[in-house]
């Protein structure tokens, strides 16, 4: 069963894509308990305004699903879990990991990175969607207005692959319109106001970043990574590969498909919208 509700062709032009309303308040309401409980247990209330030297970016947790049954109830969110399917192109998918972030009032910027560079993954044989072969889902817990938002997306930057440092020229998410990737200019979008229960989906190799937090309010937001079933892990690995391994897909190494404890099955769902 292949799901709808993706509009796959955007995504692949443009590496990233809003989805309003993609959760039902009742998951919410657990998981807005479970992040604000999660934050209180890793982090003293000395943390959240990082220091003189180093103003904090964000708090993050992750695995959080595997320990806390109001992230559990969001991670295995069939809706979630069928649009993530749908922007693959595959008929089933795996978690690769769960991550919470937490940008506290003042915090500082994230400035721009891709996320597949850091997954030693191979979706040789398994994903048919051209230069997206992972995705990741950004939701937002609470509502944001556009003074803090979501995530900027550097359009169409997907398609370079991973970037080098030394190929990027760019200015402060949310001070800038365009960037330049190998000398090719690009132009910036972001989504601005969030309800909760919005998400953006973005290409692994999309190139993105988030703003500075100038409001008093604190931005939970949880990201899901997805890759197809059958994703195995790269041959040649890196000690950072690794350790990434040792804490997302405990036992598996070179040529081993993704399929530990951790990489549960996703979609299709056990409980079908």
């Amino acid at each position: 069963m292949r799901p709808a509700g993706v509009d796959a062709a955007a995504l692949q032009r443009d590496g990233h894509l809003l989805v309003r309303g993609a959760v039902g308040e009742s998951v919410l309401r657990r998981a807005r308990t479970a992040a604000a409980s999660v934050t209180d247990r890793l982090y003293p209330a000395s943390a959240l305004s990082g220091t003189k030297d180093r103003p904090l970016d964000y708090l993050t947790g992750s695995l959080l699903w595997q320990t806390n049954d109001g992230f559990r109830d969001l991670v295995f969110s069939p809706r979630l879990a069928a649009l993530a399917a749908g922007a693959l192109g595959c008929e089933s998918v795996r978690l690769l990991y769960d991550q919470i972030f937490v940008k506290p009032p003042a915090a500082a910027l994230t400035m721009w990175h891709q996320d597949q560079v850091y997954w030693p993954i191979d979706t040789t044989g398994v994903a048919d969607r051209g230069p997206i072969d992972s995705v990741r889902i950004w939701l937002s817990l609470t509502d944001l207005p556009a003074a803090v938002g979501g995530l900027h997306f550097a359009n169409q930057s997907h398609r370079h692959g991973p970037i080098e440092a030394d190929e990027l020229q760019c200015g402060a998410p949310g001070h800038c319109s365009t960037i330049s990737i190998a000398g090719q200019p690009h132009t910036v979008s972001s989504y601005g106001a969030l309800a909760a229960g919005d998400v953006t989906i973005h290409a692994g190799y999309a190139l993105h970043a988030a703003g500075k937090n100038p409001t008093s309010l604190t931005r939970y937001g949880v990201s899901l990574a997805y890759i197809p079933d059958g994703t195995r892990v790269a041959q040649d690995l890196s000690d950072q590969d690794r350790s990434f391994l040792a804490a997302y897909a405990p036992g598996r190494g070179a040529g081993d498909l993704f399929d530990s404890t951790h990489n549960p099955l996703l979609w299709p769902s056990k409980d079908q919208l």
